[in-house]
């Protein structure tokens, strides 16, 4: 099982410089384009997966995408897959696109609250709560008495948090993880069971997937044991 204290820091210079370098492809194969909204774990995540696909004779590309646009990307052939959603997803792209059976990542959703509020959707009755575009975990467990604040990200969504622009945020355990030292005086509560995180990838390209999840089993034998050391 993974673990997420063992993802390592990487820079966001590096994420950014990876998204616009394509990995060499075999002669037969074009360069899929995986669509991430990028948030901190995916940052950490992508230059090792990237390379370790390569290993596998898979080229593929990360581009930027809110995720409520990356589903509609993907649903137009505008690109080839999208990176880290949970299998709530899956209902949603299933007559376009299909899951990876490796999973990436494991976390929880949480609900964060400032200091001087319960973490508990009954006392934020009427308040207003961070959410990310097209997130449909998010969606499913957001309560019908409270208001949607759309967030840019998840670093500018604690911030309004400990600013008193929002009174909650929803947000995954693992982004929480990374980002949670910068801000103090929170509040958290578990709002989701376990979920882990996949690469969704268009139906056309169906038969590479068995390749893509060998390549990802590969990889996270390697990232967590170095992330580990």
């Amino acid at each position: 099982m993974i673990k997420q204290t063992h993802l390592c820091i990487w820079t966001t210079t590096v994420a950014a410089y990876l998204t616009f370098l394509p990995l060499p492809a075999s002669a037969d194969q074009d360069c899929l384009t995986i669509l991430s909204s990028f948030t901190k774990t995916e940052q950490q995540i992508l230059p090792s997966l990237q390379a370790k696909f390569a290993e596998y004779e898979i080229c593929a590309k990360f581009k930027f995408a809110r995720a409520d646009e990356a589903t509609a990307l993907l649903q137009d052939n505008s690109a080839d897959g999208e990176f880290l959603r949970t299998s709530d997803y899956q209902a949603k792209v299933s007559d376009f696109a299909m899951m990876i059976a490796e999973p990436i990542v494991d976390g929880h959703g949480l609900l964060v609250t400032g200091a001087d509020v319960l973490p508990s959707f009954k006392h934020l009755k009427g308040k207003s709560i961070g959410v990310m575009h097209g997130y449909v975990w998010q969606e499913k467990v957001f309560p019908k008495d409270a208001t949607k604040s759309f967030i840019q990200d998840y670093k500018s969504g604690l911030a309004m948090l400990q600013r008193g622009q929002i009174s909650g945020l929803l947000i995954d355990s693992l982004n929480y993880s990374i980002y949670k030292e910068n801000y103090g005086n929170l509040q958290t509560k578990q709002v989701t069971a376990k979920k882990y995180g996949y690469l969704f990838l268009h139906n056309r390209h169906k038969n590479l997937a068995p390749q893509i999840s060998w390549a990802i089993t590969a990889w996270k034998k390697e990232f967590y044991r170095v992330s580990s050391n």
